[in-house]
């Protein structure tokens, strides 16, 4: 087998048979750039990747020599090829399955949640798991599916919303991901303090400006699913904030912050390193008690001072 970048005549290739409206097969360019990911010269298969127009980029699988089409995906994040097996493992609206390479037929599938929208796919570094990531209307969450033996769910889950993927301890006993609510944490509630609301928004413009008053707040959860069992459990993340204190925005944007960490790992079976919004670490040790205190990120005022 082998991988790599070529350019092809996709009009030497079929498309698949069936239509839909803005079908991603009907806006590929007749002259495109396919990724190759699988190729089997003894059966003469090819499976690559390539964009449209509008530069949604989808997976096929064509039989070489005749160019007929064999099987396909018009979103690329929803197939994975394993590297120890010949499988390949995909998902479409509302199943997931798995596929016999390279005849691409359906050894078995089991049905998904459906809400939130699967978004992407992750086979664990043993390929004995796949994570199924979702996420929409300010939901995130993840299903995980077993690959030894027939098919099977073993955890999942949502909570609040997120951008990171989530991540397998190294014995893949463990999966941990992290969510926010997607709102500004950092400010204050404007229940709570009613008669300042509107003076603060006359200041400040938008409530992502508005600093802390001061204290314990909720920045996100933590979320460990055990896949031997299927329980997960959920862990708030808090920090302990001065007055005054707010987030450096990028870009005047202030999404980086409010959908938990920004990046998970592992370091032992027991100990996991989370990347917050600022790209400073937390290192936290399990077992985790329900409410974790992180340590507290440099106000964006302190490094404006700190640049002079």
């Amino acid at each position: 087998m082998t991988s790599g970048l070529i350019t092809t005549q996709f009009g030497e290739f079929e498309r698949p048979a069936d239509r839909r409206p803005d079908w991603f097969w009907d806006n590929v360019p007749e002259s495109a750039e396919l990724t190759v990911l699988r190729m089997t010269l003894v059966q003469s298969v090819v499976a690559g990747s390539l964009k449209d127009k509008r530069g949604r980029r989808g997976v096929g699988v064509w039989e070489v020599a005749s160019g007929r089409f064999r099987w396909g995906r018009d979103w690329a994040d929803a197939v994975r090829f394993a590297e120890s097996s010949p499988m390949v493992v995909a998902f479409d609206d509302d199943r997931i399955g798995r596929y016999s390479w390279p005849e691409m037929t359906l050894v078995d599938e089991v049905g998904l949640v459906g809400y939130p929208p699967a978004e992407t796919l992750a086979l664990s570094p043993s390929e004995r798991f796949a994570v199924v990531w979702q996420r929409g209307q300010g939901d995130a969450g993840c299903e995980v599916f077993a690959l030894d033996g027939p098919i099977r769910r073993v955890a999942g889950g949502t909570s609040g919303d997120a951008w990171s993927m989530p991540a397998f301890s190294p014995s893949e006993n463990l999966l941990a991901c992290s969510t926010g609510s997607g709102d500004p944490w950092w400010t204050p509630d404007p229940e709570e303090w009613a008669e300042q609301w509107d003076e603060w928004l006359d200041v400040y413009y938008d409530e992502c400006y508005i600093p802390s008053v001061g204290g314990r707040v909720r920045f996100g959860r933590l979320i460990i699913h055990d896949l031997q069992t299927g329980v997960g459990q959920q862990h708030t993340l808090e920090f302990d904030l001065p007055v005054g204190w707010r987030p450096e925005l990028k870009n005047d944007r202030y999404d980086y912050w409010v959908y938990g960490a920004s990046g998970i790992e592992f370091l032992t079976d027991d100990r996991i390193r989370l990347r917050l919004p600022d790209d400073s670490t937390a290192d936290l040790q399990l077992p985790l008690p329900d409410v974790v205190l992180l340590p507290t990120p440099e106000a964006a005022e302190e490094r404006e001072d700190e640049d002079e």
